[in-house]
């Protein structure tokens, strides 16, 4: 199967961030059950995982996909000045 063009940048850079991402969620969820005394996690623990590990995640999209706009408008800029 044969990958459209353009489609294998955002593959691997989305595939790092989920990595990232469930990898955070999976260190805050074992940290609070560690808190617990290995008890299940509260549905506010819960939350609070979720919500660190989105912070966690946004440090590393927020550079890539900053990076992508810029190159975007960069290339639509440069093919409007050149009509």
């Amino acid at each position: 199967m044969a990958l459209y063009k353009g489609a294998s940048a955002p593959l691997i850079g989305w595939t790092l961030i989920d990595s990232v991402m469930f990898a955070a969620l999976t260190q805050f969820r074992n940290q609070f059950q560690k808190l617990n005394g290995n008890n299940t996690v509260t549905m506010p623990q819960h939350f609070i995982s979720g919500f660190g590990a989105g912070m966690v995640c946004s440090f590393v999209a927020c550079p890539g996909l900053f990076l992508s706009i810029f190159l975007q408008i960069t290339i639509s800029f440069n093919s409007t000045s050149n009509d």
